[in-house]
Protein backbone atom coordinates (compact mmCIF):
# COMPACT_ATOMS: atom_id res chain seq x y z
CA UNK A 1 0.00 0.00 0.00
CA UNK A 2 1.43 3.32 -1.09
CA UNK A 3 0.50 5.48 1.89
CA UNK A 4 1.72 8.69 0.30
CA UNK A 5 -0.88 8.36 -2.48
CA UNK A 6 -3.77 8.11 -0.02
CA UNK A 7 -5.88 11.17 0.69
CA UNK A 8 -6.55 12.06 4.33
CA UNK A 9 -10.08 10.63 4.05
CA UNK A 10 -8.73 7.40 2.58
CA UNK A 11 -6.12 7.22 5.31
CA UNK A 12 -8.77 7.49 8.01
CA UNK A 13 -11.00 4.96 6.25
CA UNK A 14 -8.20 2.42 6.09
CA UNK A 15 -7.29 3.05 9.71
CA UNK A 16 -10.87 2.37 10.83
CA UNK A 17 -11.10 -0.71 8.60
CA UNK A 18 -8.04 -2.27 10.15
CA UNK A 19 -9.26 -1.34 13.65
CA UNK A 20 -12.47 -3.27 12.96
CA UNK A 21 -10.39 -6.22 11.75
CA UNK A 22 -8.31 -6.00 14.95
CA UNK A 23 -11.46 -6.18 17.04
CA UNK A 24 -12.80 -9.14 15.10
CA UNK A 25 -9.45 -10.91 15.42
CA UNK A 26 -9.51 -10.20 19.17
CA UNK A 27 -12.93 -11.85 19.42
CA UNK A 28 -11.58 -15.00 17.75
CA UNK A 29 -8.54 -14.96 20.02
CA UNK A 30 -10.72 -14.66 23.12
CA UNK A 31 -12.83 -17.61 21.95
CA UNK A 32 -9.71 -19.70 21.31
CA UNK A 33 -8.32 -18.92 24.77
CA UNK A 34 -11.67 -19.86 26.30
CA UNK A 35 -11.57 -23.24 24.58
CA UNK A 36 -7.97 -23.80 25.69
CA UNK A 37 -9.03 -23.00 29.24
CA UNK A 38 -11.91 -25.48 29.09
CA UNK A 39 -9.45 -28.14 27.92
CA UNK A 40 -7.14 -27.18 30.82
CA UNK A 41 -4.26 -26.58 28.42
CA UNK A 42 -2.64 -23.92 30.65
CA UNK A 43 -2.63 -26.37 33.57
CA UNK A 44 -1.14 -29.11 31.41
CA UNK A 45 1.61 -26.71 30.33
CA UNK A 46 2.51 -26.05 33.96
CA UNK A 47 1.11 -22.51 34.17
CA UNK A 48 -0.47 -21.17 37.33
CA UNK A 49 -3.46 -19.73 35.48
CA UNK A 50 -4.75 -18.92 32.01
CA UNK A 51 -3.40 -15.37 32.08
CA UNK A 52 0.14 -16.63 32.64
CA UNK A 53 -0.28 -19.09 29.77
CA UNK A 54 -1.59 -16.37 27.44
CA UNK A 55 1.28 -14.07 28.35
CA UNK A 56 3.83 -16.78 27.58
CA UNK A 57 2.20 -18.06 24.39
CA UNK A 58 1.41 -14.69 22.82
CA UNK A 59 4.33 -12.71 24.27
CA UNK A 60 2.04 -10.02 25.65
CA UNK A 61 2.12 -8.13 28.94
CA UNK A 62 0.39 -9.33 32.09
CA UNK A 63 -2.41 -6.76 31.88
CA UNK A 64 -3.31 -7.67 28.29
CA UNK A 65 -3.09 -11.39 29.09
CA UNK A 66 -5.37 -10.93 32.08
CA UNK A 67 -7.84 -8.97 29.95
CA UNK A 68 -7.98 -11.75 27.33
CA UNK A 69 -8.32 -14.55 29.88
CA UNK A 70 -11.05 -12.76 31.84
CA UNK A 71 -13.00 -11.95 28.68
CA UNK A 72 -12.78 -15.60 27.60
CA UNK A 73 -14.71 -16.52 30.75
CA UNK A 74 -17.10 -13.59 31.11
CA UNK A 75 -18.31 -13.50 27.49
CA UNK A 76 -19.77 -16.99 27.87
CA UNK A 77 -22.52 -15.36 29.95
CA UNK A 78 -22.71 -12.15 27.90
CA UNK A 79 -23.70 -13.16 24.36
CA UNK A 80 -24.75 -9.66 23.35
CA UNK A 81 -21.37 -8.23 24.31
CA UNK A 82 -19.59 -11.12 22.58
CA UNK A 83 -21.56 -10.46 19.41
CA UNK A 84 -20.67 -6.77 19.40
CA UNK A 85 -16.99 -7.62 19.81
CA UNK A 86 -17.12 -10.23 17.05
CA UNK A 87 -18.73 -7.74 14.65
CA UNK A 88 -16.08 -5.14 15.43
CA UNK A 89 -18.62 -2.70 16.86
CA UNK A 90 -16.66 -2.45 20.10
CA UNK A 91 -13.06 -3.26 20.99
CA UNK A 92 -11.75 -5.77 23.52
CA UNK A 93 -10.84 -3.00 25.96
CA UNK A 94 -14.39 -1.63 26.09
CA UNK A 95 -15.83 -5.14 26.18
CA UNK A 96 -13.60 -6.03 29.12
CA UNK A 97 -14.58 -2.92 31.08
CA UNK A 98 -18.30 -3.48 30.53
CA UNK A 99 -17.97 -7.17 31.42
CA UNK A 100 -16.89 -6.15 34.94
CA UNK A 101 -20.37 -4.81 35.75
CA UNK A 102 -22.74 -6.30 33.19
CA UNK A 103 -24.98 -9.32 33.68
CA UNK A 104 -27.00 -11.24 31.07
CA UNK A 105 -29.98 -9.05 32.00
CA UNK A 106 -28.13 -5.71 31.99
CA UNK A 107 -25.47 -6.01 29.29
CA UNK A 108 -27.48 -4.12 26.67
CA UNK A 109 -28.24 -1.40 29.21
CA UNK A 110 -24.55 -0.97 29.99
CA UNK A 111 -23.57 -0.88 26.31
CA UNK A 112 -26.11 1.87 25.64
CA UNK A 113 -25.33 3.78 28.84
CA UNK A 114 -21.60 3.91 28.11
CA UNK A 115 -21.82 4.42 24.35
CA UNK A 116 -21.31 8.17 24.69
CA UNK A 117 -18.04 7.82 26.64
CA UNK A 118 -14.54 7.31 25.31
CA UNK A 119 -12.60 4.36 26.75
CA UNK A 120 -11.15 6.39 29.62
CA UNK A 121 -14.66 7.57 30.54
CA UNK A 122 -16.00 4.01 30.37
CA UNK A 123 -13.31 2.78 32.74
CA UNK A 124 -14.03 5.60 35.19
CA UNK A 125 -17.76 4.90 35.19
CA UNK A 126 -17.17 1.18 35.68
CA UNK A 127 -14.68 1.80 38.49
CA UNK A 128 -17.17 4.00 40.33
CA UNK A 129 -19.85 1.32 39.99
CA UNK A 130 -17.54 -1.46 41.20
CA UNK A 131 -16.39 0.53 44.25
CA UNK A 132 -19.96 1.53 45.11
CA UNK A 133 -21.15 -2.06 44.89
CA UNK A 134 -18.26 -3.25 47.07
CA UNK A 135 -18.96 -0.61 49.72
CA UNK A 136 -22.66 -1.46 49.74
CA UNK A 137 -21.83 -5.14 50.17
CA UNK A 138 -19.45 -4.43 53.06
CA UNK A 139 -21.95 -2.12 54.78
CA UNK A 140 -24.77 -4.64 54.39
CA UNK A 141 -22.68 -7.50 55.75
CA UNK A 142 -21.37 -5.43 58.66
CA UNK A 143 -24.85 -4.18 59.53
CA UNK A 144 -26.10 -7.76 59.63
CA UNK A 145 -23.20 -8.98 61.77
CA UNK A 146 -23.06 -5.96 64.13
CA UNK A 147 -26.50 -4.32 64.01
CA UNK A 148 -26.11 -2.45 67.31
CA UNK A 149 -22.79 -0.98 66.20
CA UNK A 150 -24.10 0.77 63.09
CA UNK A 151 -27.03 3.00 64.19
CA UNK A 152 -26.50 5.57 61.42
CA UNK A 153 -27.47 2.95 58.82
CA UNK A 154 -30.97 2.83 60.24
CA UNK A 155 -31.25 6.50 61.10
CA UNK A 156 -30.46 6.20 64.80
CA UNK A 157 -28.91 8.96 66.85
CA UNK A 158 -28.67 10.46 70.27
CA UNK A 159 -28.79 8.09 73.22
CA UNK A 160 -30.22 4.68 73.92
CA UNK A 161 -30.75 2.19 71.09
CA UNK A 162 -29.54 4.67 68.52
CA UNK A 163 -26.18 5.39 70.15
CA UNK A 164 -22.75 4.16 69.20
CA UNK A 165 -21.15 2.01 71.91
CA UNK A 166 -17.49 3.01 72.08
CA UNK A 167 -14.65 0.71 73.23
CA UNK A 168 -13.38 1.14 76.78
CA UNK A 169 -10.94 4.03 77.17
CA UNK A 170 -12.13 5.74 74.01
CA UNK A 171 -14.11 8.96 73.86
CA UNK A 172 -17.02 9.52 71.47
CA UNK A 173 -16.18 11.18 68.19
CA UNK A 174 -18.39 12.54 65.42
CA UNK A 175 -18.99 9.97 62.71
CA UNK A 176 -17.23 12.16 60.19
CA UNK A 177 -13.98 12.39 62.17
CA UNK A 178 -11.27 9.80 61.68
CA UNK A 179 -9.81 8.52 64.97
CA UNK A 180 -6.12 9.09 65.56
CA UNK A 181 -5.65 6.10 67.88
CA UNK A 182 -7.36 2.85 68.76
CA UNK A 183 -7.79 1.13 72.12
CA UNK A 184 -5.73 -2.06 72.24
CA UNK A 185 -8.50 -4.25 73.67
CA UNK A 186 -12.26 -3.70 73.26
CA UNK A 187 -14.55 -3.83 76.23
CA UNK A 188 -15.97 -7.41 76.18
CA UNK A 189 -19.18 -6.18 77.79
CA UNK A 190 -20.08 -4.19 74.67
CA UNK A 191 -20.64 -5.16 71.05
CA UNK A 192 -18.21 -2.51 69.85
CA UNK A 193 -14.80 -3.19 68.35
CA UNK A 194 -11.88 -1.00 67.27
CA UNK A 195 -13.00 1.15 64.38
CA UNK A 196 -11.74 1.22 60.82
CA UNK A 197 -12.38 4.29 58.65
CA UNK A 198 -13.87 3.35 55.31
CA UNK A 199 -15.80 5.45 52.77
CA UNK A 200 -16.87 8.12 55.29
CA UNK A 201 -18.53 5.59 57.59
CA UNK A 202 -17.44 3.72 60.67
CA UNK A 203 -16.99 0.02 59.99
CA UNK A 204 -16.20 -2.42 62.78
CA UNK A 205 -13.02 -4.39 62.34
CA UNK A 206 -10.39 -5.99 64.55
CA UNK A 207 -7.17 -4.00 64.29
CA UNK A 208 -4.03 -6.11 64.08
CA UNK A 209 -0.44 -4.85 64.03
CA UNK A 210 1.70 -5.45 60.95
CA UNK A 211 4.34 -8.11 61.45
Amino acid sequence: MDLERLSTDQLETELLRFERLRRQAAAVMVALVGEADRRQVPLADGCRDTAEWVSAKLDVGKDQARQISELSVRLDDLPGLAERLASGEIGPERAHAISRVATPDTEQHWVRRLSGYDLAGVERQVAVTVVSAANTSVATTTSRLFPSSLPWMRGGGGSGAGSVVWPAGSSPRPSETKPTSYPETPDPSTTARPWLWSNSAWVTNQRRPCR
